[in-house]
């Protein structure tokens, strides 16, 4: 039988937080637009990301080397999965951007569509894709604290939140909303909704497992250049 349980990456110390930290350790991640303003906000600390390679059965960590092994009983066959992440790391978050074309932000020389409107810069002009952003024009930093991997339909209302999905007091009381997506139930359904718009309606249906990352914001960004 193949054991359901969620892979925890937290087992041994905390070795990677008291590592020196190195150019290896900054590795970019894009995020859209709403998103890069969902953490901006403090409102989204978790951001899930398919597996490229779908494992046959649950995963297990080997400790803080970045690599999984399946879980199959019936397969002596250890076959590794290799995160590209690891605890620790310094992600520098790629988005929607742009050289400066206007007076603000101050002393920055690139404008960002997240934060357009507060800077009083137009939103509706030619932006770049955050694809093509550079390390030069990165001004926010994520730390990984925790990576697991678990299947998509099995995230909880706290982790709904974790990724951004907020309460929405501005119509009836007990939605929740993120990139116009309102569910009058729980965040949970609210998220599985954002996903689906993001990555197509049958993406929720597949159930496919995901690592899921959870950071927060640090100013560690002295080795990213």
């Amino acid at each position: 039988m193949i054991r359901e349980q969620n892979l925890q990456v937290t087992d041994a110390p905390n070795m990677a937080y008291d590592a020196v930290l190195t150019a290896g350790n900054f590795k970019p991640i894009l995020f859209s637009t709403p998103m890069v303003q969902a953490i901006l906000r403090g409102e989204k600390t978790q951001t899930r990301r398919i597996m490229q390679e779908q494992p046959p059965c649950q995963l297990l960590s080997c400790g803080t080397s970045g690599r999984y092994w399946a879980d199959n009983p019936e397969d002596l066959r250890a076959k590794y999965f290799r995160c590209k992440y690891e605890i620790g790391d310094i992600l520098w978050v790629r988005e929607t951007w742009h050289p400066k074309r206007h007076s603000f932000p101050i002393g920055l020389p690139f404008e960002y569509k997240a934060t357009a409107k507060e800077d009083g810069n137009p939103i509706d002009e030619p932006w770049k894709p955050s694809i093509f952003m550079p390390k030069e024009a990165c001004r926010i930093f994520l730390k990984l604290i925790n990576i697991r991997v678990e299947k998509l339909n099995d995230i909880s209302e706290s982790d709904a939140m974790a990724e951004g999905i907020v309460m929405n007091n501005k119509h009836n009381s007990g939605w929740y909303w993120m990139e116009n997506v309102y569910s009058t139930d729980c965040p949970v359904l609210a998220y599985e909704k954002l996903w689906r718009k993001i990555n197509g309606e049958k993406s929720w249906a597949g159930n496919p497992f995901v690592w899921v990352y959870e950071f927060e914001r640090t100013d560690d960004s002295f080795a990213c250049s």
